[in-house]
């Protein structure tokens, strides 16, 4: 009977939310009977309720709203919709990172393992779909980590190949996919400029090879 009552739970939530309830007890309890049931897209709705109920939300209400994404994201791969999948998983990943910018400086690092975990799994689905959008997505997954803090060498070496994918299948043929691969490579140089200035620790030899890499993607324009 438990899946029944979890069920009479849930509408009863929705009916007080209907009926002008704003208590954030409701949302805490509608989200866990959500969660209980199962439901991630019961989950991110009633996250998104509670985030839109406050004027300055709280970063547990992001990080709830990415775990609904992330279980979403996970039912979708098991129906191969892959693309789907993707789609969660990077607004998962925003919503983490939002998280950790509303919440204190130094509790926030398990909120920071978790967005690199996130980048992780964004990254493995974007390359297996492994179409010209898949390694634009896989580009920009790569890089969003690198803008918000997650400066792993991973993170550089999936930019870049990424871009040499993309080079290597002809995208650079035309004049836009020409432009576009320039300007990412000029980021990724730009990048470089500032692990010579010592704020990234990488060693001189990985810097050396990372950067030969790039001149030669560039040579084959």
């Amino acid at each position: 009977h438990f899946p029944k009552l979890l069920n009479e739970a849930r509408k009863e939530f929705r009916a007080s939310y209907n009926s002008g309830q704003r208590k954030q007890m409701l949302y805490d309890l509608w989200f866990d009977a959500e969660y209980q049931a199962g439901h991630p897209q019961g989950m991110i709705e009633v996250s998104k309720l509670a985030i839109d109920s406050e004027p300055n939300p709280s970063a547990d209400w992001f990080y709830k709203k990415s775990l609904g994404e992330w279980l979403l994201a996970q039912s979708l791969i098991r129906a191969r919709n892959y693309a789907g999948s993707l789609s969660q998983i990077k607004q998962a990943q925003k919503d983490v990172n939002t998280a950790i910018k509303a919440s204190r400086k130094g509790s926030n690092q398990d909120l920071i393992e978790i967005s690199k975990q996130l980048t992780d799994e964004a990254w493995k689905v974007a390359v297996s779909i492994d179409t010209k959008d898949g390694w634009i997505d896989a580009l920009d997954i790569a890089q969003t980590a690198i803008k918000f803090g997650d400066i792993r060498q991973c993170n550089f070496d999936r930019s870049q190949s990424s871009l040499e994918k993309l080079v290597n299948d002809g995208f650079s043929k035309s004049s836009s996919g020409k432009a576009f691969i320039t300007h990412n490579l000029e980021k990724l140089q730009d990048k470089l400029e500032l692990k010579r200035d010592g704020k990234y620790a990488w060693t001189h030899q990985d810097l050396a090879a990372f950067d030969q890499r790039i001149e030669e993607l560039k040579e084959h324009l």
